[in-house]
């Protein structure tokens, strides 16, 4: 099997044509013949062997040999050979006609004409094919000397033909420009779609330049034929030099055969035209091929299309089997996917139009068998089994080949209840019929559920996110969701609040309100309007504590604590992320940070505590704006008074008798001011002495203590805006 791309093998007596083309007599003289080989083909497609990139070859050369019945012509470009050959039915010789149906050389059945095309790739295995002689003779010795001739060959499984014209020694219409070929026949094409691009060259064997003015297209069916480009008409051609126009075949929607013609304009020598020859590849083809979620013949993936640049069929087979093979892009970028569909009946059976029940795996000799071979398939192993029905099913009467098929289908990889279903039509008299399953009229079967939802708080106190993974189904079409207050989710697509519906797989949801719970269902909706099963998710009220002092001392780190509370469990929020911000009167910058809450191991469960020093009161507040399954909240701003600060020492323990010395310094100076110490006794706190504060607000008070436990604090009166200073206790044990 071969690989053919679009290539003009192209060669004049005596002429060397190729990236450059060379005239091949320095006078310039007027030739009388010429002599060369075209072919192009529809499709890059490989059924075997390794693909080959089709080139226009230069400094090629033509040959022929044989004899009346087998004619083969060589032509080679960059020691690369290749060979065409055509032979009449065995016993007879080739004439003027056409011969249809005609069959490998080598293998050819009795009374069928026979053709070959081979090359460095190799050749077909096994093909179809018709050429058409135009003109033959035969020089005295018997050999072949003049000849033209177009040909058509096909590869079975091959998605397309590889056609072309020979000449040799065929007399040009205009001895000073040649243009090459005769005719540019079209492969068959389907519509919407584009041919290969045919290269139609234009030679100057006059001594002069020639100067192209136009390049056009002409006849009834020019508007089914594109002029990609051409190289004439920017520079005159030079004298032994060539040009090329580049044309391809766009059907559009119309199946009718097309004809025109390439028309070089030049105003010394006149115009000079190239017949063009298309047809459209008949019937309708197109295919649509879709998993079940959970199959593993074909996946969760749709495959379906019609032919294209970039899309591929090929159907083939015998009376009972038959192949399909397409080659498209994967549902994923930069990946092309094979398919290879296959529909048997035991030996000496035939298919027909029909049911066919009960199918086991493709080529089972107990009955019907239906296999699909995909090229990311997870059942490469495992037999399949199904059903299928033909619709329509036709052979060739003389060549055997087939001609049309319409079939659905449906197969199962081992025991697994899912499937691949399917609907093929190649070159088929009427549209594919619908296939079964997702997406289908008789599609009564919602999408997956979509998968890990989950909800939690957002960036802001008052936002929800939502997460999900969609159903992997191939006919789902969005996902909705709906919300209800509280721990209760919608019970169904009509209750509750409808809060998103599309296709994508998060959503923040703005304007909740702070320590209220919120519950959501998310459902999958296809394209046949079927509800999958909900999902669900919810998201707990919170509620955040703010521990502070009665009074923050002044200039000295202090921590403020906080706690979130889960409304819903009434437990503490662990590992909770909260923002502490503390903010002076009369400015709008907010300071602090942040600190988690304690979790088990911490020793502080549920609690998050953060550092502060302030000069001033300020406004403070904490803010927790939510996590997994829960929503955020924030205190109320309060305004956090100011105590002076202190930094100082005392003595803890004595032996009786010694002398006790509590001292420190005030923060800030407030020099003159009185500072008190206090003695707790009877359950009281008693005057025990007090001073006043030095220059630099510094105190010291030293005293002997007898044996005993002595309980002191310090207390200064509020000033100069700040509250009272009390201190904590200050035990002295004496012993």
């Amino acid at each position: 099997m071969i690989n053919r791309r679009s290539a003009t093998l192209a060669a004049a007596t005596a002429i060397a044509i190729g990236g450059g083309w060379a005239a091949p007599l320095a006078s310039h003289a007027d030739i009388t013949t010429v002599s060369y080989v075209t072919a192009l083909a529809s499709d890059t497609s490989v059924v075997h062997g390794t693909p080959i990139e089709w080139w226009t070859p230069g400094g090629g050369a033509v040959s022929v040999s044989g004899d009346a019945a087998t004619v083969v012509v060589s032509t080679s470009r960059n020691s690369e050979n290749y060979t065409f050959t055509f032979a009449a039915a065995q016993g007879q010789d080739l004439a003027v006609g056409s011969y249809a149906s005609a069959q490998k050389v080598s293998s050819r059945d009795a009374g069928r004409p026979g053709i070959d095309v081979s090359g460095p790739w190799g050749a077909c295995n096994s093909l179809t094919g018709n050429f058409v002689v135009s003109d033959l003779h035969l020089s005295d010795a018997g050999g072949v000397d003049r000849l033209r001739l177009h040909y058509e060959e096909t590869c079975l499984g091959a998605t397309g033909a590889l056609v072309g014209e020979v000449a040799i020694n065929e007399a040009p219409a205009d001895p000073t420009v040649v243009t090459i070929p005769e005719t540019v026949v079209f492969p068959p094409t389907y519509v919407d779609t584009a041919s290969a691009s045919a290269e139609v060259p234009l030679v100057n064997e006059g001594a002069t330049p020639l100067a192209v003015s136009a390049v056009t297209i002409g006849g009834a069916d020019a508007a089914k034929f594109k002029l990609l480009g051409n190289s004439c008409v920017a520079a005159p051609v030079q004298a032994g030099s060539a040009c090329l126009a580049r044309i391809a075949f766009t059907p559009g929607e119309d199946r009718a055969a097309a004809a025109a013609s390439v028309v070089f304009t030049d105003d010394s020598t006149g115009p000079h035209s190239v017949a063009l020859s298309a047809t459209v590849q008949p019937g309708y083809t197109s295919w649509d091929m879709a998993g079940d979620r959970d199959d593993t013949v074909l996946g969760p993936l749709s495959v379906e299309g019609t032919p294209s640049a970039t899309d591929t069929i090929a159907a083939y087979g015998t009376p009972n089997s038959v192949t399909v093979r397409i080659v498209a892009p994967r549902p994923y970028p930069y990946e092309q996917g094979t398919s290879l569909a296959r529909f048997t009946v035991p030996d000496g059976q035939a298919l027909a139009p029909g049911d066919y029940s009960n199918a086991a795996d493709a080529g089972s000799t107990a009955g019907p068998g239906v296999n699909l071979d995909y090229t990311w398939s997870q059942c490469p192993g495992d037999p399949q089994h199904g059903s299928f029905h033909i619709d329509e099913l036709t052979f060739d009467s003389d060549s055997g080949g087939l001609t049309a098929l319409a079939v659905t289908f449906e197969t199962h990889c081992g025991s697994n209840p899912a499937a691949a279903y399917g609907s093929i039509a190649w070159h088929a008299t009427n549209p594919a019929a619908e296939r079964a399953g997702p997406g289908s009229s008789s599609d009564t079967s919602g999408p997956g559920t979509p998968a890990n939802a989950r909800g939690g708080g957002g960036v802001k106190v008052g936002y929800v996110h939502l997460w999900w993974l969609n159903p992997p189904d191939i006919d789902w079409e969005r996902t909705v969701i709906r919300e209800a207050v509280g721990t209760t989710p919608p019970a169904s697509p009509t209750s509750g609040t409808l809060v998103y519906s599309g296709r994508g797989s998060a959503a923040t949801l703005t304007g909740r309100i702070p320590g209220r719970s919120y519950s959501y269902s998310i459902w999958g909706v296809d394209t046949r309007g079927n509800w999958s099963v909900p999902a669900h998710a919810s998201v707990h009220g919170t509620v955040t504590i703010l521990a502070l002092p009665k009074a923050a001392p002044y200039g000295v780190y202090w921590n403020a604590a906080a706690e979130v509370i889960d409304l819903v469990t009434g437990k503490a929020v662990l590992r909770a992320p909260v923002h502490f911000g503390a903010r002076y009167p009369g400015t709008t910058k907010w300071f602090g940070g942040s600190a988690n809450t304690g979790d088990l191991g911490s020793g502080r469960v549920g609690v998050s505590i953060f550092p502060f020093l302030l000069k001033h009161s300020a406004y403070m507040h904490a803010v927790y704006y939510g996590g997994p399954g829960v929503g955020g909240s924030s205190t109320a701003t309060v305004l956090e008074p100011l105590s002076p600060g202190l930094v100082g020492s005392y003595i803890g323990s004595l032996s009786p008798g010694g002398t006790e010395k509590i001292s420190g310094t005030i923060l800030p100076n407030l020099a003159g001011q009185r500072i008190y110490l206090q003695r707790h006794s009877g359950g009281v706190w008693l005057p025990f002495k007090s001073m006043v504060l030095s220059s630099k607000s510094t105190f010291g008070f030293a005293f002997p203590l007898s044996a005993g436990t002595y309980t002191f604090r310090l207390y200064m009166a509020a000033v100069h805006g700040f509250k009272p200073l009390v201190t904590s206790s200050i035990i002295v044990y004496v012993r």
